[in-house]
């Protein structure tokens, strides 16, 4: 989904890109919330809560974009794209 959503918006305007990217960030959360639950045997239920509990300063940062959406910027793309392509691996 991000590397379609990635490429897809590429001819709309910045502002279009930053809302799709806001609404993938807002899925990240339940992706990162589920991950987290495998890795750590803990289910955390709220998006601070789950901040607090992370370590990993990309999942930190995506976190937070996801928590507030105006922080969200371009470069989220690609590390959204790395954090999955590397949970893919993990998993």
């Amino acid at each position: 989904m991000t590397n379609h959503t990635y490429l897809t918006t590429r001819e709309l305007s910045a502002d279009a890109r930053l809302d799709a990217l806001r609404a993938m960030l807002k899925g990240f959360f339940f992706s990162l919330q589920i991950v987290h639950a495998v890795r750590a045997g803990v289910f955390v239920p709220t998006k601070c809560e789950l901040l607090a509990a992370l370590d990993d300063p990309s999942e930190r940062m995506l976190l937070a974009h996801s928590i507030d959406p105006s922080e969200a910027r371009e470069e989220d793309y690609s590390a959204l794209q790395q954090w999955c392509s590397a949970v893919m691996r993990s998993l």
